[in-house]
């Protein structure tokens, strides 16, 4: 067996399962860009504007802190080779 052939077939399962995760929070944040971009163009006054520019704000915080629960556990799923997989 080729050497690269060698190195590919151990990392594709590692990048496939990122891309997937990258793929799932990629399209989460954009989620949130979108709304946050209708309301610059459809403004909300008062308490409510703010109270959703901080839950767009901490969506996109929590988006990371999923990426990376994803990251982990499809990382401990592979290493054991079964188990949940959430992705």
């Amino acid at each position: 067996m080729n050497f690269f052939q060698e190195v590919w077939r151990g990392f594709r399962p590692y990048l496939v399962k990122f891309a997937v995760d990258f793929g799932i929070s990629g399209t989460l944040w954009l989620g949130l860009f979108v709304f946050h971009t209708l309301t610059r163009f459809l403004p909300v006054p008062d308490w409510a504007g703010t109270l959703i520019v901080h839950m767009h704000s901490a969506g996109s915080v929590a988006i990371f802190g999923i990426f990376a629960f994803l990251s982990v556990n499809d990382l401990v799923h592979i290493r054991r080779g079964g188990g949940l997989c959430f992705a």
